[in-house]
């Protein structure tokens, strides 16, 4: 399950509803992933279409 962990609620990118959310993953949050600007959308494409980057953004946010 791929979801990331924004003051303490976890969201699931899987979920349709961010399929056209332009915001990152954590406003404010300077992690390799929020500082370059990746929108969950991206990370929702990414998903579906099974790219391990997906997988690798997600991480260096979580570990942040």
């Amino acid at each position: 399950k791929a979801s990331v962990i924004p003051d303490a609620a976890s969201i699931n990118l899987w979920n349709e509803r961010y399929r056209k959310d332009l915001s990152v993953l954590q406003p404010g949050c300077k992690c390799h992933s929020c500082a370059n600007n990746y929108t969950k959308s991206y990370i929702h494409h990414l998903l579906k279409s099974r790219e391990l980057l997906a997988d690798v953004l997600l991480y260096q946010h979580n570990q942040h």
